[in-house]
């Protein structure tokens, strides 16, 4: 595998520490500071899906007590993709696999780490693989059960009020399916190829 120089690595990107304004900058402390504030009070404060569980809770108590639980699990989160990246630098830093063309894409260069260095035990990195995707779809999974409640209670419940509550939940039961069926259906076309897979996914 040919051999790069820093300036060629995949994962050399602007720093965090730069204060430049210019908002067309990807990685700056004010993309970070202001960019990072819309975006995780738009994720915990107004997502349909975030309140839902909110309002799930007994109390106020129990749904503060819920976030600060999740944020404990999402500081361990975090710490994990920083260790991984580090692995990814401290593995590849001489050698590109994204550059050598050894990968297609920036994010098959976690999962070639895993079967690049646990290739010699059978099953280790199909459990990565298990895991990775299980996180996926308990993150889909609720944002399809919040956009079929939403759409029952917003756009069925109004126009056809003859409709029973019994009624009402087989049809957002059956939404909810459909739309599993669908996310696992764009995935399964992404190895079509790319027209293939924006004509499904459209």
């Amino acid at each position: 595998m040919k051999r790069y120089s820093y300036s060629e690595f995949v994962f050399s990107f602007p720093s965090p520490c730069s204060f430049d304004p210019n908002p067309l900058q990807r990685h700056t402390f004010w993309t970070i500071v202001i960019g990072g504030t819309f975006t995780w009070t738009a994720i915990y404060g107004v997502n349909q899906s975030q309140v839902q569980r909110y309002i799930a809770c007994k109390s106020r108590f129990h749904a503060k007590m819920s976030l600060y639980i999740n944020l404990v699990g999402l500081w361990a989160i975090l710490v994990c993709a920083t260790l991984c990246g580090l692995s990814l630098y401290s593995i590849y830093k001489d050698c590109d696999p994204w550059t050598a063309k050894q990968v297609s894409a920036l994010d098959q260069l976690m999962p070639y780490l895993v079967l690049d260095i646990l290739h010699d035990f059978p099953g280790v990195p199909g459990l990565f693989v298990a895991s990775a995707y299980s996180g996926t779809l308990s993150t889909v999974s609720s944002s399809i059960n919040a956009l079929a409640a939403v759409t029952v209670e917003d756009l069925i419940r109004p126009y056809f009020k003859s409709l029973s509550e019994k009624k009402l939940s087989w049809i957002s039961m059956g939404m909810s399916m459909s739309g599993k069926y669908l996310f696992h259906f764009s995935i399964s076309s992404e190895r079509k190829g790319k027209k293939e897979a924006i004509l499904f996914d459209l």
